[in-house]
């Protein structure tokens, strides 16, 4: 690619031949013809001081594919030197990188006529011309003679600014290609990372020829010009086949202060028959105008609606009353906010019957009451204020499932205040045959909490829970009173048909009791122990009770044994004799050690991981003291271990992460989080040797 280093000289003749002029006019009084012939020969100097930056910049945006800047900044130098080649040799490139040789001929000829043959850039000019009509005679076009398939599948993998703003412009074949691609276009925003100004606009033109591809559109309005243009077209029903939108931060603000509340909603009702999604998120909603009796208005078959912002419920729930019946296409909702109370939910349930998935963060503890006095066997999923990743109710569909219906996973909020018990028992009550997941985080009933009692058994002392679905339980326990601990691991006892995934217990000392539990039930999946630190003297009972249980598991063989992963999380009772007997499980693959208390000692860990080696894939500790560059060391010559997370680690050292990273073969994730400093050349080391590296440190 030519690229001259040669640059253009001010005309020494000219010069002086303006000078003498502006002399001749001074020393006629001319002081108007003094200044004005003074003013243009400044700005001609300027200009020719100008063109070698220009014309660098023209090769650069070039090179970026921003052809429209890179063709205006070389003739920007046309205009500044026109009796230099630069200007016309840059423009002569740009048009060869977008294969346009037929208009870099002539532009070659306009410029031999122009520029003198003795200019240094005249023989380069001849020589261009040359190459340009060899490449016209025998140029052949790829793209058009692909399989249209195979082109597609080249293209997908460019970003949207070089799809939109440089191969569409390459040629009418081209355009044709990727406008008529369903699969290049699925998604589209109005703001694509890594897009300017400039290009954001040349993308939004080629909109109304590729909308009728476009499935899923995010509108951010950082570039309120062109989110407006983006609601333009799809006011005039460019978007026909649309599923998904996404409002994001200043486009939820814009639709409520720039008066585009109206072309907004003319948008949906054009989209209303094709949108099934609507995601509206803005931390800056108090005076939003758009209401959720709005929108489900205007979209007739939505069946998703996931809003989070930042403003109570009952400011933005709308006059459900104005759909005029029952709205029966909206099956999942997601909504966080700063504060829905049972009121103002009320009316969303009683007008939208047909919720599968319901997950409310921001909520008070009268929205599981109403949950449950309107519940119907609709209702699959239930999230009230959850710290967990939610089961889609894709992911449900794909599930076998030959239950009856009703609700089959409920979450709580990972500590803190949890559901209030009485509505929340109600619902467990009412789903004991079609509940696999519960997430269980219970305060006390309301009645006695305004007493200031304790728990009562508010639970019938005989009666029998049978939750003969159950796969998941995770449960936070109450030190005081046992009453909903022992009713879980009651049921469990009669829960022998389904092998359950997931047991963890949050706060409870009662390790003997879970023990006893589980060892009437085949081998769990996964244990998880958590937050156990009691100084009650009763830390060997519970030593003695784990122990039990797994060398219970070790009597499996490997076809009945289903146990792979444990997790330790601030537990007061882990010994040698703990840690000895989940040696002898042969099945356990991931381990999980947090807390300072987890670990009895530095050579227990060692001794440990040796008997370990032949069987981890995961490791991850946190927060735990025992662990050094020799523990690193051990993990190395684990033949089979994919996955390190290590989280306040800190006498680990620099050598000892990059040896490890070195010489674990199997590993492919590396996890560093406040661990220790690394420097960036160790950052940069480790990320070409691991897979995935992720590395956080507080400044």
């Amino acid at each position: 690619m030519y690229m001259t280093t040669i640059q253009p000289q001010v005309d020494p003749v000219l010069v002086r031949t303006s000078y003498d002029s502006i002399v001749t006019a001074w020393a006629n009084h001319d002081y108007k013809q003094t200044t004005d012939l003074s003013t243009k020969s400044i700005a001609s100097i300027r200009q020719y001081r100008l063109v070698p930056f220009l014309n660098i910049r023209a090769r650069a945006y070039g090179m970026k594919g921003y052809f429209n800047k890179a063709i205006q900044d070389a003739n920007t130098i046309i205009k500044y030197a026109p009796e230099s080649g630069i200007g016309y040799l840059r423009l002569g490139n740009l048009l060869h990188m977008q294969g346009r040789q037929s208009a870099a001929i002539i532009l070659y000829e306009e410029a031999l006529t122009k520029i003198s043959t003795q200019d240094p850039d005249y023989q380069q000019l001849v020589q261009d011309k040359k190459k340009a009509e060899e490449e016209n005679r025998k140029r052949v076009d790829m793209i058009t003679m692909l399989p249209i398939k195979l082109v597609y599948d080249i293209f997908q993998y460019l970003p949207e600014t070089t799809k939109a703003v440089a191969c569409m412009d390459v040629s009418r074949g081209w355009r044709e290609k990727i406008s008529q691609s369903q699969i290049l276009w699925r998604t589209i925003l109005d703001n694509f990372d890594g897009c300017d100004n400039e290009s954001a606009v040349l993308i939004s033109r080629v909109v109304p020829h590729i909308a009728h591809h476009v499935k899923n559109v995010t509108i951010s309005m950082e570039n309120k010009k062109m989110g407006n243009t983006y609601l333009g077209y799809m006011r005039k029903g460019h978007f026909k086949r649309i599923k998904n939108l996404t409002l994001e931060g200043e486009a939820v603000n814009g639709i409520s202060y720039m008066n585009t509340l109206m072309p907004f909603t003319d948008a949906l009702w054009q989209m209303r028959n094709t949108l099934t999604k609507l995601d509206i998120t803005s931390t800056d909603y108090q005076d939003s105008k758009i209401r959720i009796s709005d929108l489900l208005f205007y979209c007739k078959n939505l069946q998703t609606l996931v809003m989070n912002v930042d403003c109570p419920l009952d400011g933005f729930i709308g006059e459900m009353e104005n759909l005029a019946g029952p709205y029966n296409t909206l099956v999942d909702v997601e909504l966080t906010t700063s504060h829905t109370a049972g009121q103002a939910l009320k009316p969303l349930l009683q007008y939208c019957p047909k919720i599968r998935r319901l997950c409310l963060n921001g909520c008070i503890s009268d929205v599981v009451d109403l949950v449950d006095e309107l519940y119907n066997d609709n209702l699959e999923i239930f999230a009230y204020n959850p710290s967990f990743e939610i089961t889609s109710l894709e992911e449900k569909d794909k599930e076998f499932y030959d239950g009856p219906p009703g609700l089959r996973e409920i979450y709580t909020p990972n500590g803190g205040y949890g559901a209030q018990a009485d509505g929340f028992l109600s619902l467990l009550r009412k789903n004991q045959k079609s509940l696999q997941t519960v997430y269980a985080n219970v305060d006390m009933p309301e009645k006695q909490e305004a007493q200031g009692e304790p728990y009562s058994n508010f639970i019938l002392v005989d009666e029998q829970w049978y939750f003969e679905r159950l796969q998941h339980l995770a449960y936070w326990s109450d030190v005081h009173n046992d009453v909903i601990e022992s009713m879980f691991l009651q049921s469990l006892k009669l829960c022998t048909t389904t092998p359950l995934e997931l047991f963890s217990a949050v706060c409870s000392p009662r390790i003997p009791m879970i023990t006893d539990a589980l060892m009437k039930l085949p081998p769990v999946e996964n244990i998880e122990l958590c937050h156990t630190e009691y100084d009650d003297g009763n830390e060997d009972q519970r030593s003695s009770a784990i122990v039990q249980l797994f060398n219970y598991y070790a009597t499996f063989s490997p076809l009945d044994q289903t146990f792979s992963k444990i997790w330790f999380e601030y537990c007061d009772f882990i010994t040698d004799d703990v840690l000895n007997s989940l040696t002898q499980i042969k099945t356990i693959q991931r381990v999980y050690f947090s807390g300072t208390c987890t670990v009895p000692s530095h050579e227990s860990l060692l001794v440990f991981l040796q008997k370990m080696s032949h069987q981890l894939t995961e490791v991850k500790f946190v927060d735990i003291n025992h662990i050094g560059d020799d523990a690193l060391n051990l993990l190395c010559k684990m033949k089979h271990l994919e996955k390190i997370s290590l989280k306040q680690i800190t006498e680990i050292t620099e050598e000892g992460i990059k040896h490890l990273a070195d010489n674990a073969r199997a590993l492919c994730s590396l996890n560093i989080n406040n661990c220790i400093r690394l420097s960036d050349d160790t950052v940069l080391y480790i990320n070409k040797r691991i897979k995935e590296f992720e590395y956080i440190t507080e400044e």
